[in-house]
């Protein structure tokens, strides 16, 4: 009896390891860099990349570095499995490079790219980087937060090392690949989602103004998603890239202007039209009446 539930306490062990070594891992950050021991006045380029067996769709990432060791340049997201940016990547005074966003296009595998980093090496000594934020969420309909492992990386600034300049020769304007506008039954705004790739010195911001009716409203940078109100027929979009080109194109929300021409083309005909029908009522009212005599002469006539 001892050795049958030692068996069988065996097998539920050997059954438990079996299990935890196919569960699935976690979802991985990693930075990468070329070289890792650079010389002043050198560019560091830094992709992170991610890796994971279960499909994701959203990020949420800063990543943090030495200000007075690494001043950043720019990012670029041309290659990104990222298609909507609710944050560009952009560093903040504290030394933190900070983006977010999501795609409609689910990514499961090895070395996704999200992003890739430039800096320029300033100072001499080890700069490290590391993430301060990793949040990885699961295309599951629930947005579930990921439990994430997220590397640092440290570069060596040392005269010793060679000079790098890597950063890329940028021409061309970010291109306006597909617009959506996605309607919302339960606000007073829909949602537009731009999908605006640069493959060189990478999306520096999206602006955008609108049209009610007439007149263009004021340009403003906007993220993307954006809110866009239920009476905008037209929004006019600008992406600039790192380098200063920039791409402009006007999108018409045709649902929203088919309605608008409606009104103004029908609004008119129906007040003619009750105009009309006024007048004429108001005519047989204001008709003199016929008189006794003349209503017997017709009955004699008959």
């Amino acid at each position: 009896m001892t050795k049958l539930i030692g068996l069988i306490g065996l097998i539920v062990l050997m059954g438990l390891v079996g299990f935890t070594a196919f569960a699935q891992n976690p979802p991985r950050l990693d930075l990468r860099v070329k070289a890792t021991s650079v010389a002043p006045g050198s560019d560091v380029e830094i992709t992170i990349l991610v890796s994971t067996e279960k499909p994701l769709n959203a990020a949420d990432l800063a990543i943090s570095f030495p200000p007075a060791k690494l001043e950043f340049l720019y990012a670029a997201t041309g290659d990104s499995i990222i298609q909507y940016w609710k944050t560009n990547p952009k560093a903040t005074g504290e030394g933190i490079v900070e983006f977010g966003g999501g795609t409609v296009s689910p990514f499961a595998g090895e070395d996704g790219e999200l992003a890739k980093l430039y800096f320029r090496a300033e100072k001499e000594g080890d700069a490290l980087l590391s993430f301060e934020r990793s949040n990885l969420y699961y295309a599951d309909g629930r947005g579930t937060l990921a439990e994430t492992e997220a590397n640092s990386l440290n570069i060596n600034i040392t005269p010793e090392a060679l000079l790098v300049q890597s950063l890329p020769e940028d021409n061309f304007p970010p291109r306006l690949i597909r617009t959506e506008i996605s309607e919302n039954p339960f606000d007073d705004f829909n949602l537009a989602f731009f999908d605006i790739k640069d493959d060189e010195s990478g999306l520096n911001k999206i602006e955008a103004r609108s049209l009610k009716w007439f007149r263009w409203g004021e340009w403003s940078e906007i993220p993307n998603p954006v809110g866009v109100e239920k009476n905008v027929w037209a929004i006019n979009v600008r992406a600039s890239d790192n380098e200063g080109n920039s791409t402009e194109k006007v999108i018409y929300i045709w649902a929203v202007l088919l309605r608008k021409i409606a009104y103004f083309v029908l609004a008119p005909i129906l007040g003619l039209f009750l105009l009309y029908f006024g007048f004429k009522l108001l005519r047989k009212k204001s008709r003199p009446a016929p008189s006794a005599d003349r209503r017997a002469a017709g009955r004699e006539l008959l």
